[in-house]
């Protein structure tokens, strides 16, 4: 799980308490009893913690449209050419490894389709093709040996090509 989807869980569990004080010190209200002063401060906690876990969760979809505006312009200083291409998306691990979640192509332009992609993960690594084909072979190889999480079915070839996948024949008698 990442730290968003902790501090979410985090959040949700929060808020169940902070409820289930709040509704406790009404229950006791009701039945006419009076609740110790400590009581009534109880739900101080989880309502700090709430407002931090919140204020986290707000500014996430503008941390969001930072990194990917820094993104682009990464993918723009570092693509120079027009060419068919393909890419892998990612991010740093903990030991300094580059982790792939997601690998594709461009039969054309390897930047434009490259920025299309850029989201959730702000690093990425590319390589120029000689060719479409040779870029579509590429990507089916990529496929194969990381086995992104995120790149779920088999590259497509382009339409009007028999070109087939050169590990596992995906294609194979599909004119």
């Amino acid at each position: 799980m990442t730290l968003d989807m902790w501090i979410r869980q985090i959040h949700r569990w929060l808020s169940i308490a902070f409820t289930a004080v709040v509704l406790g010190i009404f229950i006791t209200l009701g039945l006419g009893q009076e609740p110790a002063y400590w009581v009534y401060l109880s739900p101080l906690f989880p309502l700090a913690l709430l407002t931090l876990t919140g204020l986290y969760m707000f500014v996430l979809p503008y941390a969001a449209r930072w990194r990917r505006a820094r993104s682009i312009d990464a993918i723009d200083a570092a693509v120079t050419e027009s060419a068919p291409g393909v890419f892998a998306l990612g991010y740093i691990d903990h030991g300094g490894r580059f982790c792939v979640n997601h690998v594709g192509r461009s039969d054309a332009d390897l930047k434009v389709r490259l920025r299309d992609f850029i989201g959730s993960d702000s690093l990425f690594k590319y390589g120029y093709s000689r060719s479409s084909e040779a870029a579509f072979q590429r990507e089916c190889e990529l496929f194969h040996d990381v086995g992104p999480p995120r790149s779920l079915v088999h590259p497509g070839r382009p339409k009007g090509t028999s070109w087939e996948c050169p590990r596992c024949r995906i294609f194979a008698g599909r004119g």
